[in-house]
């Protein structure tokens, strides 16, 4: 195994740290691709500041770089509108069939993938299960199913049971069909137990035990992103998620975007014994609640005279 394919190898098994990233970057410029090099290292100073100017300096050069070269590194074989980059690192959005017949050579080609969006066909659902099988996904660190494949809980006992699954740690699902049966098999699934982020999208089945088990997994003590966005959570589902199941000591964000929350909602987390003060929350209700701070933020201004009718707050 050469040199790169080492460093990204410690990427893979490091995702949170930054200096296997920097190295890589070092070697890649070494090894004659500059560019590349300089597009990783913006987007970790992006990272690394807290200095707005410098981050938007960064965001616009690595935007630039970007457009500029985006289609050179897809080559060969990948579609430039099937890759985003995420810390300048590029994920892959692939058909669930196209993963089971390409998937091998793609990765022989772009060994940095750090992780793929398996797209479901709803004609063909018995593809998406293969896939989530497949021991090619230990290549990945993020993995995500998307589409409209019915019912997802079936995916989900086939993925749980997956070995490969030991590096993910960033696992999303948007606009599943999933079922409390499904949210306790992910949170049993012990091959995820360095999952840090967790993504469910557009889920109004689920009961409130539901959305507390999704929290309370093997992996609540390294969780650091969770994200209800588009679920219509109740203000009975945010009193649960707030003071039900064990302490989320490293949560950083919480996102309730779109629910149903009012006043109660807020209370029950700015309540919390659960998530840390220092949580970033970002809530907005239908009624044109929004709030965007941390849950030290959210007491502050519940002792204020802001009001919530229609309001915005943002810290």
């Amino acid at each position: 195994m050469d040199n790169g394919r080492l460093l990204l190898q410690a990427i893979k098994s490091h995702p949170r740290e930054r200096v296997p990233r920097l190295i890589y970057a070092d070697w890649l410029e070494e090894n004659g691709q500059p560019e590349r090099a300089q597009f990783i290292r913006l987007n970790t100073t992006q990272e690394m500041t807290t200095n707005n100017t410098e981050r938007a300096v960064s965001a616009r050069q690595a935007n630039q770089i970007e457009k500029k070269y985006k289609s050179f590194w897809c080559q060969p074989g990948l579609n430039p509108k099937d890759v985003e980059y995420r810390d300048g690192m590029p994920f892959l959005h692939i058909e669930a069939d196209r993963f089971l017949r390409d998937i091998e050579t793609i990765l022989v080609n772009h060994p940095d993938i750090i992780g793929v969006n398996i797209i479901n066909d709803l004609l063909e659902a018995n593809l998406t299960e293969q896939a989530a099988r497949s021991p090619l996904l230990a290549n990945f660190n993020q993995l995500a199913f998307s589409g409209f494949y019915r019912p997802t809980d079936e995916l989900i006992g086939v993925l749980v049971q997956n070995p490969a699954l030991a590096q993910v740690t960033h696992l999303s699902f948007p606009f599943p069909e999933i079922s409390d049966a499904g949210a306790q098999a992910i949170a049993q699934c012990h091959y995820l137990s360095v999952l840090t982020s967790l993504t469910i999208m557009r889920r109004r089945a689920l009961t409130p035990e539901g959305f507390v088990a999704l929290s309370s997994g093997i992996y609540s003590d390294s969780l650091e992103h969770l994200s209800y966005s588009m679920c219509y959570l109740s203000d009975n589902h945010i009193r649960a998620i707030a003071e039900d199941g064990p302490k989320l000591p490293n949560l950083k964000t919480l996102d309730l975007s779109l629910s149903w929350s009012t006043r109660t909602g807020l209370v029950s987390i700015a309540s919390s014994t659960r998530l840390p003060s220092s949580t970033t929350l970002e809530i907005s209700g239908i009624n044109g609640l929004r709030f965007t701070g941390t849950i030290e933020d959210l007491r502050t201004a519940l002792a204020s005279r802001w009001r919530f009718g229609g309001e915005n707050y943002r810290n």
